[in-house]
């Protein structure tokens, strides 16, 4: 295309910007009147067809529109080998707001564009001052707020990026008296604990109050605490971190007119894993598609990232989160996408998706059938010639765009595959019959069909092989159903499903829990599992007040693999005391 009359273009040598010669070697910072800095350099064309273009438009989309700024104030071109395009008696052209092209129509005969990288001189942004000193604490008595201030001296008027004050939580001489807030009731205390959803005790977690500043209490080796000055009718939040858990909260409830009561449970951190992965869609140039990712985990993720081509999105450009809006889709946002998924634990990829944008017109399906050849009977060809073969067609697995106006929701209901469009009947004559079959004449976009992958199967004791009846089936942790009287079962799984996780429990608590990760066709074909269940040992009865030993690890006439001392002593109430009864355990 031509420049715009308004955008200057600079052409046949390196450098664009004020006061610049052709070949003249990059200024230095101070040589600029406007405070400004070069950026890094980028390349995202290679020289090949009509020649080198590196659009501002791909390196804002390749490398995100944060690494260049909104104006540019110069660009500089060079080649890979270090050079000046008038180094190399090459004609290239420049615009700051456009950037670079290299014609290979307008080089000297015989030669070609270089492969060239280009950056940017960008003003710089207005920054701020450093940080005044903090002011007084407000209120005359408890928790209160402080602020510290900043300037922005930009001679330019611009404005800096962020908040000119910032607060902090600090906290004055108690409040005497009981009041509606945590603080300020000497003879109160709070008397909590920190436990496992199963009840274990959790020493060692620290311990604050929402209206506290910093950790108030740890837990003792029983997993409680106290908080001394804590209102008994507050209702204060209470909340617990430790290492390897997530953070937890409870609300302090009365039981007493000068005492209070907490229980903080804490759940061990799970790593995140995918619930749902994005699928391949086929669009128009024009239309909008959508990508969805869901994850769990402990705590449940709440940060996602968007990969295109293996490169990070944008945020704030595309303003995602598990889901991912692409709205009037051009050419160049084809390719694969994923979804990251992160929580305190760590993080998890999702598999890859790809994205098909076609040209409007563009077929997205064949209509002519492939070649697809079955054998006929042995009598069917002439003899003495070999086996006989039909081609009866076939149309290729591939998606086709969603009809215009379409819900752009995850579930993609208006989905459409190349399939069969049109059958015809064609007679094949053998030896003494005619055999009739159906060949695909054409191929055309119809309703994807919902395929279903179906796991059958049976659960048994693994020493008898009796039957586990009404088992409770979870798919991770949610229940899908029970098996029936025999044992057997019948799931459905959708398709887009990656692994099939699967616990099996028995209601009469005789067995162990069950998982078993389960092969599956997600094409529909049903899969058949035998799965075994291992009978739990009867249990003992200990005596809490003495050693006792447990052995493990049992196989049939076999000595133990092991054995589980357990000492006097050992055992515990609810509420952390020791405990001198019979104890009846189970390994």
């Amino acid at each position: 295309g031509t420049p715009d009359a308004e955008e200057p273009t600079v052409t046949a040598w390196g450098l664009e910007g004020s006061s610049l010669r052709p070949g003249q070697p990059s200024p230095a910072l101070e040589d600029w009147e406007e405070a400004s800095e070069w950026t890094s350099w980028f390349n995202v064309d290679h020289p090949g067809g009509d020649g080198d273009f590196e659009s501002l438009a791909a390196i804002r989309f390749y490398y995100g529109p944060a690494r260049v700024c909104p104006r540019p104030l110069a660009l500089e071109a060079r080649t890979t080998d270090w050079a000046l395009p008038s180094d190399v008696g090459e004609r290239v052209h420049l615009n700051p707001t456009r950037v670079f092209w290299c014609l290979n129509r307008e080089q000297p005969r015989g030669r070609s564009c270089s492969n060239y990288h280009v950056r940017f001189r960008c003003p710089l942004e207005a920054t701020w001052g450093s940080w005044g000193p903090w002011g007084p604490c407000s209120g005359s008595c408890g928790p209160g707020r402080r602020l510290r201030r900043r300037r922005c001296p930009s001679p330019a008027g611009d404005a800096c990026p962020g908040r000119p004050s910032e607060a902090q939580k600090c906290v004055r001489p108690r409040c005497p008296g009981c009041g509606p807030n945590t603080c300020g009731c000497p003879d109160h205390i709070l008397l909590g604990s920190v436990v496992t959803p199963s009840g274990h005790p959790l020493p060692g977690a620290r311990v604050s109050l929402r209206d506290w500043p910093g950790t108030v209490a740890t837990s003792d080796a029983h997993g409680t605490f106290r908080m001394p000055g804590v209102c008994a009718s507050s209702r204060a939040n209470v909340s617990a971190q430790m290492d390897g858990f997530s953070a937890g909260m409870a609300q302090a409830q009365a039981n007493s007119s000068m005492s209070a009561v907490a229980t903080v449970v804490l759940n061990k951190l799970e790593k995140p894993y995918l619930v749902k992965h994005p699928e391949s869609r086929v669009r128009e140039a024009g239309q909008n598609v959508t990508f969805c990712c869901k994850a769990s985990g402990t705590p449940m993720p709440k940060k996602y990232s968007w990969f295109h081509n293996g490169t990070l999105l944008d945020r704030r450009t595309h303003r995602y989160g598990a889901h991912l809006e692409l709205h009037g889709l051009r050419p160049d946002q084809a390719g694969t996408y994923h979804c990251k998924a992160w929580n305190d634990a760590g993080a998890v990829r999702s598999g890859t998706a790809r994205l098909t944008v076609l040209a409007p017109g563009q077929p997205a399906c064949d209509p002519r059938p492939q070649e697809h050849l079955i054998k006929l009977p042995d009598d069917c060809g002439q003899p003495g010639r070999g086996p006989t073969y039909l081609d009866v067609g076939l149309c290729p697995d591939t998606l086709c765009p969603s009809p215009a106006g379409s819900s752009p929701r995850c579930g993609d209901a208006g989905s459409r595959c190349c399939s069969v469009s049109r059958l015809e009947s064609r007679k094949v004559h053998c030896s003494g019959y005619t055999l009739p079959v159906k060949i695909v004449a054409e191929c055309g976009c119809q309703k994807c069909l919902p395929l279903r992958g179906l796991i059958r199967g049976r659960v048994v004791a693994a020493d008898s092989s009796e039957p586990l009846r009404f088992a409770r089936i979870l798919l991770g942790r949610e229940p899908i159903g029970f098996t029936s009287y025999q044992g057997d079962f019948t799931l459905e799984v959708a398709p887009s499903t990656q692994r099939l996780v699967m616990t099996f429990v028995d209601p009469s608590g005789q067995f162990v829990d069950t998982v078993r990760v389960l092969p599956f066709d997600p094409r529909g074909a049903g899969v058949y599992h035998e799965v075994k269940a291992m009978r739990k040992k009867a249990p003992i009865i200990l005596d809490a007040r003495q050693s006792n030993t447990i052995s493990l690890g049992e196989m049939g006439e076999e000595a133990p693999l092991a054995a589980g001392i357990i000492p006097p002593g050992a055992f515990r109430s609810a509420d952390g005391q020791p405990y001198t009864g019979a104890v009846e355990a189970q390994v």
